[in-house]
């Protein structure tokens, strides 16, 4: 009881004794604004175990390394791809070796001038629109590239 007086006559700036009404009131307030001490404890629980999940049960995320390629082996690449290129059983295939070793060699900073740019985007544009279909990126190819063939006279 002098505890509890103590404290609620610290926070104000009363000077005379409490009363057994204000007293009570004060009791009821403060039993209004508690929370049950069961409750408070499955309150507790919770977050200690939602803190053991979090510390403990987390998944860790490993930091993946990237390889950078080396000119060397880029070059083993180009070299590989163009190996492949007799063997390539469809257009899509041979369109799809020659704008990666284009993409290579624009990134090592070799001589592509003799390529135009657009040309390579627009075949590269027709690869990923066949989704890896030679039948529908034949029928790309037919449908975008026309041809300008002079008539013989």
């Amino acid at each position: 009881m002098i505890k509890l007086q103590i404290q609620l006559f610290a926070e104000g700036d009363q000077t005379e004794d409490p009363t057994v009404e204000m007293l009570l009131t004060q009791i009821d307030e403060l039993k209004r604004t508690l929370v049950p001490k069961e409750e408070y404890e499955k309150i507790l629980d919770s977050n200690k175990k939602l803190v053991n999940q979090i510390t403990n049960e987390r998944t860790v995320v490993k930091e993946t390394q990237v390889k950078v390629d080396t000119p060397q082996d880029t070059i083993k690449r180009i070299e590989d791809r163009v190996q492949k290129l007799p063997n390539a059983n469809s257009s899509y295939e041979s369109i799809k070796i020659l704008t990666e070793n284009y993409r290579d060699m624009e990134k090592m900073g070799m001589d592509v001038s003799l390529v135009d740019g657009n040309v390579v985007a627009a075949l590269e544009k027709m690869l990923e629109d066949s989704k890896g279909d030679p039948t529908v990126f034949k029928s790309l190819m037919e449908s975008n590239v026309k041809m300008d063939i002079p008539k013989r006279r």
